[in-house]
This record gives C-alpha cells, sequence and structure tokens, in this order.
C-alpha cells in the first residue's frame, strides 16, 4: 500500500499468493490486486517486459527467479533473509534482520541494503495517552498453545501489573481459537487483525516475537519485550538490546516476566532507551527508499 504511494503516477499490479487475508486487506486500498496460485506467478514472470518486478516475501526460492528475463527487466526484493536472490536481483532491502545496524553492500546485479532507516512504516496513528495496556503479538505463524497459555497466566499473576489489561493478539497462521485461552476480566483475545496501530498506540507494554512487530511497537514507544523463535528474529533481538530499545525474554516463567516492571522503571535505561528511539526510529525510510526505488523504473 505504501509503495503504491512512490509508484502513483505509474501503472502498477498487485499479485498476492496464497494469504487470502491479506489480499481482502490490500483489495480494500487497490483496485489493482489479484490472487493468484503458482501457475499464474509463473505465467506472469515469463511475460514480463520492461517491468519492475517487486517481491515482498520471506519463501523465495530460485525457480522463481530463473523464470524472469533479467535483461528485459529489474527486480527489487524485500526482506531476502537467505540471500537466495543475490545472483539475480538489482536490489535488496533488509529492513528488520539487521536492527539498527546500516549496510551497503554489492551484490551481481546491483547492491543490498540493510538497517532500520529503510523501514517503511504505515503514517502512525497520533500517540494518545498511554493507557496500562499489555499488547501481545506473537506474529503469523503457529505459535505453541502452551507458551500462550503461560505468558498470559504468569503476567496475570505479577503483583505490579494488576491493573494492566492484556490484549492478546492470534496472527491468522496459528490453529489457537479464543477458547482455548482461559477467560478473564483483565484479557482480551482477538483474531485475524490486520493492523496493531490502533493497539499500539495505547499500549505501554508490548511482548512479540522479534521480526517486524518490534519497529511498529517501538513506533509508538512502547516498552518492547521479545521472544526470538528463528535467527532472524533473535539476530534482530540482541541489536536492539544492545541499544537498550528491546529486551530479550528467554521464557514466559513468573519470575523472568516479574522483571519487566523494574525494566521500565529504571531511569538510566529510559534515558538511554529515549535518546536511541529518536535516533533509530523516527525516521520513515519511504523518502529514502523512493528515490532509490525510482531511479530503477
Amino acid at each position: 500500500i505504501t509503495l503504491n504511494k512512490i509508484f502513483y503516477k505509474k501503472k502498477i499490479n498487485f499479485y498476492v499468493k496464497k494469504e487470502v487475508e491479506g489480499f481482502n486487506y490490500i483489495k480494500k486500498f487497490i483496485k489493482n490486486a489479484d490472487l493468484i496460485n503458482n501457475k499464474i506467478e509463473k505465467q506472469i514472470l515469463i511475460k514480463a517486459s520492461n517491468t519492475l518486478i517487486i517481491f515482498d516475501t520471506l519463501l523465495l526460492n530460485k525457480s522463481i527467479l530463473e523464470k524472469i528475463n533479467l535483461k528485459k527487466n529489474k527486480l527489487i526484493v524485500f526482506e531476502d533473509l537467505k540471500m537466495v536472490s543475490k545472483n539475480y536481483a538489482n536490489l535488496i532491502i533488509n529492513a528488520i534482520v539487521d536492527g539498527p545496524i546500516h549496510r551497503e553492500i554489492k551484490i551481481k546485479n546491483g547492491k543490498k541494503l540493510s538497517g532500520s532507516i529503510f523501514k517503511i512504516y504505515h503514517k502512525p496513528k497520533k500517540i494518545i495517552k498511554k493507557e496500562k495496556i499489555i499488547t501481545i503479538c506473537f506474529g503469523g505463524g503457529n505459535f505453541s498453545k502452551l507458551n500462550y497459555k503461560k505468558c498470559i497466566n504468569n503476567l496475570l499473576k505479577i503483583e505490579k501489573l494488576k491493573n494492566y489489561r492484556i490484549i492478546c493478539i492470534i496472527g491468522p497462521g496459528s490453529k489457537i481459537i479464543k477458547k482455548d485461552l482461559k477467560n478473564h476480566r483483565r484479557l482480551k483475545i482477538l483474531n485475524n487483525v490486520n493492523n496493531l496501530d490502533r493497539f499500539l498506540a495505547k499500549s505501554k507494554i508490548f511482548i512479540g516475537g522479534g521480526g517486524g512487530t518490534i519497529y511498529e511497537a517501538l513506533r509508538y514507544k512502547c516498552f518492547t519485550f521479545c521472544y526470538g523463535f528463528n535467527n532472524h528474529q533473535k539476530k534482530n533481538i540482541k541489536n536492539f538490546s544492545k541499544l537498550k530499545l528491546c529486551h530479550k525474554v528467554k521464557d514466559f516463567e513468573y519470575k523472568t516476566l516479574k522483571k519487566i516492571d523494574k525494566i521500565m522503571v529504571n531511569r538510566k535505561l529510559n534515558v538511554i532507551r529515549n535518546r536511541n528511539l529518536n535516533k533509530y526510529i523516527k525516521n520513515n525510510g519511504l523518502k529514502k527508499l523512493g528515490k532509490i526505488l525510482k531511479k530503477l523504473i
């Protein structure tokens, strides 16, 4: 949706594969969006000529890229964590994986950019007065039901967080449903949430997986605690932890989660945190990327 603003004077088509919920969300804002399968994707790529092709996916494979005529087209890939496209793409943009570390590296047909300065944000909702709310969201994957339960149940036991409400957002890839988690007057469980902004704008605390949601939470100045499930999340958490912008949650035991309040009231940590929020998270990468992307047209 944000890229549509960059190329608003050009004809741009959006193709979504498999993610039906994501497609339905995009369709509300963009007319030229189609839901496709592998066969249609192959046909589109083979026929492409004088086209700027952009992939926004973590699931690239070489068999897809080999169908593109690189002499007649330009190729951009967002978040290619395994560098599958390094011998094909003109530009790789990994805004998430390296966190605050900014790097520019030459690749065969162009360059790879990484770091938070290239992260594209939604235009943020106005940060209203923060409420005593903890928002939990572990992304779209099938996160363990037992870990959800342990995290929620132990948060509810913490005396210094007893006045906090908990909003638990279950990702679209999860098989967990509301009745799987014990009900509580301070707990609200939501499924199929496409945009976290309205929750993060009000929340004081965010607990998540450590991927792109770190950026969104910090954008809204939430105290951010993350549990990394995979290597790129763990790397992200490590880089942000050095700047006191994110705090690693090694498990969801009571004694671990109990430390949240101590971190929030630590003045020394807060001074460092606020300074680095302004330095690394304040700016939207839209303008910077806009200039770079337009050069490839």
